[in-house]
C-alpha cells in the first residue's frame, strides 16, 4: 500500500535503518565482533586463526605462522575480540625493546587499543607519584613493556604479584631453556615467562621459529602454555600439539580457488672468489685472530676469545665491516682504554654464545660493538706489538678498492633490472 500510494521515506532514513539492522544482525549472529571494529584489511587465513583460537576452550596458544603471514595482526584481532566480549580489561604485551613502539602503533592504529609503554623512566616516575604501597603495574590496564626490562630482579617481583586477562610474548623463541643430562638451565627470560604464565586467563606466544632443533627447548615453550599436555620432550605428538599451536608456512596458504596466495621462493647461492688483495687481508686477519684467541684461551678469557671470533666474522661480512672493527679496536688500544664486562653482560655473553637468537638485532649490534674492543692485559711491549699489527691490517684493508661481494651484488641487481625494471629488492646485511 505504501508503494502504491507513493509514500516513501527519504533515502537517508532508509540507509540509516538498513545499516542499523545490518549491524544488529552482525553482532547477534557474527561471533567475530572484531571484524567490524578494526581498521585493517584482513586476509581469510588470518581470520581463520582468530576463529580457531576464540572457539577453543582456553585462549592459550603458540602462534607460529611463517614470517610475513601477519602474526601481529592475528594476535591483535584475538586481543580485540576477547576485549569486545567483555573478557579482557587488563592486557600485558611483552616484546623485545626495539618492538615496543611498533606494537603500540599497531594496536592503536589497527585496533583502536591504546597501550602505555612501561620502561624504567616511566616506572620510576610512577613510583615517585603513587603511594608507597601501590603497585605500578596496576596503575594502567593496557601495558607494553620490554622483556629485558621486566626480567630484572628488581622489577619482576612487583609484576609477578599482578593478575591479567591476557599476557602476550612476542619473539617467544627467546624464552629459552636447555637440558644437559639431569641439569636444566633456564634463562632469565624463560623464568620471567614461567612466573607470569599462570597469572592470566589468555596466554599467547608469538614466534616464526618455534623449534630450532632442540626438543627440550621446544617442550619448555609448550609447557608455558600447558604444563600437562605432554609428559616430556620425547612424547610430543602432532594431534595434541595442534590443540595449542598454529603453524603454517606460506606455501600452504591458498585462496578461495585453491591457488597459492604467496609466490614460491627460489634460493640461490652465489659463489664469490677473493681477489689476491682480499685473500692477503683474510690471511693476515686470520693470523692475528688466531694469535690473540690462543692467548685468551690459555688464560681462560672467554670474552676476548669470542671477540676474536667476531672479528673473523666481520672479515667474511665485508671489507668495510672488518676495516671499521679494526679501527675501533685500535682506537681503544691507543687510548689504553681497558673495557670490561659487567656481571649482567657476562651472563648475557654466556647466553649469546649458546643461543645467538637470545638477542634481537638491535641488542646484538650494541653488544658485539662492545665485545669486539675487549683486549687482554698487556705489557707495554705486547701493547706496542698489537697496535702495530692492527695498523698493518688497517693499511692492507684501505688498499683494497673493490669489495668482491659488493661488486657481485651490484652485478646481480643490474642483471635482474635489465629483465624487469620494476623489480623491488629487499637487501639484508
Amino acid at each position: 500500500e505504501l508503494i502504491l500510494s507513493g509514500n516513501f521515506d527519504s533515502p537517508t532514513k532508509f540507509d540509516l535503518n538498513f545499516s542499523a539492522n545490518r549491524l544488529s544482525l552482525a553482532y547477534e549472529y557474527d561471533h567475530l565482533l572484531s571484524l567490524s571494529a578494526t581498521r585493517t584489511n584482513l586476509e581469510p587465513y588470518q581470520i581463520e586463526v582468530v576463529w580457531r583460537v576464540l572457539n577453543s576452550y582456553k585462549q592459550r596458544y603458540l602462534l607460529a605462522d611463517d614470517v610475513g603471514l601477519g602474526k601481529t595482526i592475528e594476535a591483535g584481532m584475538i586481543i580485540k575480540e576477547i576485549a569486545l566480549r567483555g573478557r579482557a580489561k587488563r592486557i600485558l604485551i611483552i616484546v623485545p625493546a626495539p618492538l615496543k613502539y611498533q606494537w603500540q602503533r599497531e594496536m592503536g592504529k589497527r585496533f583502536d587499543e591504546n597501550f602505555m609503554i612501561y620502561d624504567s623512566s616511566y616506572v620510576n616516575s610512577l613510583n615517585r607519584s603513587l603511594p608507597k604501597e601501590a603497585n605500578v603495574w596496576e596503575y594502567n590496564d593496557k601495558i607494553i613493556t620490554s622483556i629485558d626490562y621486566v626480567k630484572k630482579e628488581n622489577v619482576l617481583p612487583e609484576l609477578e604479584r599482578t593478575k591479567w586477562d591476557i599476557i602476550l610474548f612476542d619473539e617467544a623463541h627467546k624464552l629459552s631453556a636447555s637440558k644437559s643430562g639431569n641439569t636444566i638451565k633456564r634463562t632469565q627470560r624463560y623464568r620471567l615467562a614461567e612466573a607470569l604464565c599462570n597469572n592470566c586467563e589468555s596466554f599467547l606466544l608469538l614466534t616464526a621459529t618455534p623449534h630450532k632443533g632442540d626438543s627440550y627447548a621446544f617442550y619448555s615453550i609448550i609447557s608455558l602454555i600447558d604444563p600437562y599436555i605432554f609428559f616430556d620432550e620425547d612424547n610430543i605428538d602432532s594431534i595434541k600439539l595442534n590443540k595449542i599451536m598454529i603453524r603454517r608456512g606460506k606455501d600452504g596458504i591458498r585462496d578461495e580457488n585453491g591457488k597459492p596466495v604467496f609466490k614460491g621462493r627460489e634460493v640461490m647461492t652465489i659463489p664469490i672468489s677473493f681477489t689476491e688483495e682480499e685473500r692477503n687481508l683474510y690471511i693476515a686477519v686470520t693470523d692475528y685472530v688466531s694469535r690473540i684467541y690462543n692467548i685468551a684461551k690459555s688464560v681462560n678469557n672467554r670474552a676476548v676469545g669470542f671477540a676474536m671470533i667476531l672479528l673473523q666474522k666481520r672479515m667474511v661480512s665485508s671489507i668495510a665491516a672488518i676495516r671499521s672493527s679494526l679501527k675501533n679496536r685500535l682506537s681503544n688500544l691507543i687510548k689504553e682504554f681497558v673495557p670490561t664486562l659487567t656481571i649482567e653482560e657476562k651472563t648475557r655473553l654466556k647466553d649469546y654464545i649458546k643461543d645467538p637468537d637470545s638477542l634481537d638485532d638491535w641488542e646484538k649490534e650494541r653488544f658485539e660493538k662492545k665485545l669486539e674492543i675487549l683486549n687482554l692485559p698487556n705489557t707495554p711491549e705486547e701493547l706496542k706489538l698489537e697496535i702495530g699489527s692492527l695498523k698493518t691490517l688497517i693499511e692492507i684493508s684501505e688498499s683494497i678498492k673493490i669489495d668482491s661481494k659488493a661488486e657481485k651484488l651490484i652485478d646481480l641487481i643490474d642483471g635482474i633490472l635489465k629483465k624487469d625494471p620494476n623489480k623491488i629488492f629487499y637487501i639484508f646485511f
